[in-house]
């Protein structure tokens, strides 16, 4: 794991360093699934939710990397000294500007500057800011445009101290537009798919598959045997009929995850889902009877050695069940993490 003082403050060779943003919880985890995507990386500072790393690999690399909510190509790093603020970080910058320079392609060509304090936009001194642009505008052959830029430059620092002046390489939808009530972000569904140790062999199932986030990120963007996506709810599955292309590999059902009984035993190796956590409509259900009957009916249905990989909102209603489970599942994993602001929990287990 980084040394979180291991970057010095002189200015760095900004063409190798990015920083990258992640669901907070996911700390432990997030060096090996950056060099399983990268190979040759090297972690330089971990914080909650944030990563700096230093890489050969392409931007078009760094960008394709789905378990990041957002990522960055580092100018420059501030590091911990308790007062840092935006300010003095432009004004460093200004002084230092012949360090700043990086080829954009042509079709770039307006851009915007961001100023965030702990993840608030705040603003700055007017005049800080209109030299900022100029600085930015002669060094990149760009020109402001603070409505509809096509490139964003980040100010910002974080309550731990530390500042970061980077060009934002990923812009996102804005997901409260296109996620239902509950639904998983696609950077979330990416790690638990990474967590399983996805393989082209793998029989994989989400039999609580809701509006489909996981087993989507899964045939999207790993390969595989076969996946099957079920639900108890027949109208969740007639919707992903139109969202999951089909193939003959993909399998759509309407099953109760409790039971699945269209299942032989020893049949399945990975088991991916995110079971109701009581929220969004489900607040009568019985989690004690839920769960006790779900790790049932997954430890009958995977293979020896198999996968689950499962994310739970009552971390300690789920743990005080899964301790019964101690002869059939070997707890490999264990993450408290933030989802939409709530808390929650990833477990890894692996069959006995």
């Amino acid at each position: 794991m980084a040394n979180n003082d291991k970057i010095s403050s002189q200015t760095m060779n900004f063409q190798n360093k990015y920083f990258s943003t992640f669901a907070s919880g996911f700390e432990s985890v997030i060096e090996d699934l950056l060099k399983r995507s990268l190979g040759n990386v090297e972690i330089e500072l971990l914080l909650d939710g944030l990563v700096v790393y230093s890489t050969n690999s392409t931007i078009d690399r760094i960008k394709r990397i789905n378990f990041f909510t957002n990522s960055f190509l580092l100018f420059r790093f501030f590091p911990k000294s308790g007062n840092v603020t935006i300010e003095k970080m432009m004004t460093v910058v200004l002084k230092d500007r012949d360090r700043l320079h990086f080829h954009l392609p042509s079709n770039l060509t307006t851009f915007r500057i961001i100023t965030s304090k702990e993840n608030q936009h705040v603003s700055i001194n007017q005049g800080l800011m209109i030299n900022m642009e100029k600085l930015i505008s002669r060094n990149f052959h760009l020109r402001p445009d603070r409505s509809n830029p096509k490139m964003q430059f980040w100010f910002l620092t974080r309550s731990e101290g530390y500042g970061f002046f980077g060009m934002r390489l990923t812009k996102h939808q804005d997901y409260a537009d296109i996620l239902q009530k509950g639904e998983l972000r696609p950077e979330l569904a990416d790690i638990l798919c990474q967590l399983s140790e996805p393989q082209k062999t793998d029989i994989f199932i989400d039999p609580f598959a809701g509006s489909g986030a996981i087993p989507m990120e899964r045939a999207k963007n790993f390969s595989y045997n076969h996946i099957y996506i079920g639900d108890i709810d027949s109208r969740m599955i007639d919707k992903l009929k139109f969202k999951i292309k089909k193939e003959n590999a993909i399998t759509l059902g309407s099953w109760d995850a409790t039971k699945l009984d269209d299942f032989k035993n020893d049949s399945i190796n990975k088991i991916v889902t995110d079971p109701p956590w009581g929220y969004f409509g489900n607040v009568n259900i019985d989690l004690n009877g839920l769960y006790n009957r779900m790790l049932t009916s997954f430890y009958r249905i995977l293979k020896k050695d198999g996968i689950i990989v499962i994310l739970v909102g009552d971390r300690i209603f789920f743990e005080k069940i899964l301790s019964k489970f101690t002869d059939k599942f070997q707890l490999k994993t264990k993450l408290y993490v933030l989802v939409s602001g709530k808390k929650a929990g990833v477990y890894k287990l692996r069959k006995i």
